[in-house]
């Protein structure tokens, strides 16, 4: 995601639009913001306003997950699916 970002920065844009279409036709009823690509890539995704979840892989990549993604994501009332490593 991140590199798709560096690439194309109306690429969040894209995909809010897309995620529209799908809810509109009822294909889906909720998107999940996921990422390998660091906090800052989450907080852009959370700022996006195209999910309605986080869905976050807690590792040595992914430290900033309690610090600031957990605290925007509750700020949204959103739900959070942390994922713990084995």
């Amino acid at each position: 995601m991140k590199s798709a970002l560096n690439h194309d920065p109306e690429y969040l844009e894209k995909i809010k639009h897309n995620i529209e279409a799908l809810k509109k036709e009822g294909l889906i009823r909720f998107a999940c913001a996921d990422t390998f690509s660091g906090e800052d890539t989450y907080l852009r995704q959370i700022e996006s306003g195209c999910f309605d979840a986080v869905y976050i892989n807690f590792n040595f990549a992914d430290d900033g997950g309690k610090r600031k993604v957990l605290p925007m994501a509750m700020e949204r009332g959103w739900v959070s699916f942390p994922e713990r490593p084995l």
